[in-house]
């Protein structure tokens, strides 16, 4: 991957839940983000702070459709950012009531 083509479009944090993968305890975090484009293809949603493996990256059309529809991952209306393996990794997911605050970036980029 040629690092040097990437730019990013715009950074901010949202708020996810955290779900232990031993105790199925959960917490409300607070996760960096950054949304990349290349020169060519799709632009990149990733955490760039406080994701599980530190390699969580999606494009964004996962997320929303070019007309602003919502694509949840999960039957509870969430978006995983992480599915979690038990007693390994932790889950990581933003609610659907959250996910809303990153249509605007998602669809500026887009345009970008």
């Amino acid at each position: 991957m040629n690092w040097e083509q990437e730019k990013v479009v715009e950074t901010g944090s949202i708020r996810a839940t955290r779900v232990d993968c031993i105790d199925d305890s959960s917490r409300i975090v607070f996760i960096q983000w950054a949304i990349i484009t290349r020169e060519e293809g799709e632009p990149i949603f990733r955490i760039i702070k406080g994701g599980v493996t530190g390699y969580e990256s999606f494009y964004v059309d996962q997320f929303f459709s070019p007309e602003g529809e919502f694509r949840p991952n999960r039957a509870n209306h969430s978006f995983y950012l992480c599915a979690g393996t038990p007693s390994r990794w932790d889950s990581l997911y933003i609610s659907s009531d959250d996910v809303w605050q990153i249509e605007e970036p998602i669809r500026r980029a887009w345009e970008e």
